[in-house]
């Protein structure tokens, strides 16, 4: 499910990142302002998806200033850590 989007461009990983969330079962609302509002086990999580150089915006610093919980993630990891979920890979 998404909400109707004033920009539409999104970064390259978020996709991969909305997958594994969801997969996790996680439910997952692709936002505008910020990237994804994401709910498990009954709390919600503020996060943007950026990729490896990518900067918050000033209206996302903004939101950081006001005290907002926004979570910065680059990765699969990343978001599934601030989730408190840990998924052993194996080893190689």
């Amino acid at each position: 499910m998404s909400i109707k989007r004033h920009n539409p461009k999104r970064d390259q990983n978020e996709r991969e990142i909305v997958a594994a969330l969801r997969l996790m079962g996680c439910k997952v609302l692709l936002l505008d302002q910020v990237d994804l509002l994401v709910l498990h086990q009954g709390s919600l999580y503020l996060m943007e998806v950026k990729t490896t150089k990518g900067r918050l915006t000033k209206s996302q610093e903004g939101l950081l200033a006001e005290g907002w919980p926004l979570h910065v993630v680059r990765t699969v990891d990343d978001a599934l850590t601030i989730l408190g979920i840990s998924v052993w890979k194996g080893l190689s």
